[in-house]
């Protein structure tokens, strides 16, 4: 089971190992929010989290986000995260994968980039953990996944794809990456410091990927379609479907624009 950390109101789940998901087990915090200190043991299936206003619990929540995916679902900086008055902060998660025993590290500096450990060796980026460590987080805010326009959407879906298709996962940074590339080149010619055909490679490219990235979404969303169906149907909501109906733009369809 996939742990679920819920609101701060309600509760989290500490994991099912042997169920084949991730159990987190123990939780320890060094200048992190709130906390100066703390040593926490999670006992398995759901924990309660409970306490007056101000007492800890989002910032709780939050460690146990920043230890298992390698950011915060909060916070845009370190800083924000750090101790009011020191420098760096720790959060460090251990438990188990399966039956396979892991250690997460991650270290927050006020002033530069945080860094990560996985069982001891440091990960490129902090947030390679998201791909080793699955969990899912679920505020209010997840709601706009619904309320929110197409855009807040396609970034839900994208984020899915990336956990269900880790080969995939750099897909939409790359699309978007080319865009940006084919936006810019537009602009010189808009400019008359290039010509048209300057713009052709990355029209080419913008094509490419944008159907292969229109391609792993559909597949995505029919694969959550299908938990969907269930839900909804115990929920009661016989006529409520998940579909993705996106067709990516060919090349004459992107010149034409």
């Amino acid at each position: 089971m996939v742990p679920h950390h819920a609101d701060p109101a309600r509760g989290l789940s500490a994991g099912d190992a042997a169920a084949g998901g991730l159990a987190v087990r123990e939780l320890t915090l060094r200048d992190f929010r709130s906390y100066a200190g703390l040593e926490l043991e999670l006992e398995p299936g759901v924990v309660l989290v409970s306490g007056p206003n101000g007492a800890g619990k989002t910032n709780l929540l939050e460690a146990l986000h920043v230890g298992t995916q390698g950011f915060s679902p909060r916070a845009r900086t370190d800083a924000q995260m750090v101790r009011f008055g020191t420098e760096s902060g720790r959060v460090r998660v251990s438990g188990k994968r399966a039956s396979t025993p892991f250690s997460a590290d991650v270290v927050l500096n006020a002033a530069s980039s945080r860094r990560a450990t996985l069982n001891g060796s440091w990960l490129q980026a902090p947030e390679q953990l998201r791909h080793e460590l699955q969990t899912l987080v679920f505020t209010p805010d997840r709601l706009a996944v619904v309320k929110g326009g197409p855009a807040t959407r396609r970034a839900y879906v994208d984020r899915s794809l990336g956990r269900i298709f880790p080969s995939r996962a750099q897909l939409p940074a790359e699309y978007a990456a080319v865009i940006g590339q084919r936006n810019a080149a537009l602009r010189r010619v808009q400019a008359s410091l290039s010509s048209r055909d300057a713009v052709a490679p990355w029209t080419e490219g913008a094509a490419r990927l944008g159907t292969a990235l229109a391609e792993a979404r559909r597949e995505a969303v029919e694969l959550l379609a299908r938990a969907f169906a269930e839900c909804s149907e115990r929920l009661g909501l016989f006529e409520a479907t998940l579909a993705y109906d996106g067709e990516p733009a060919t090349s004459e369809d992107l010149e034409q624009r």
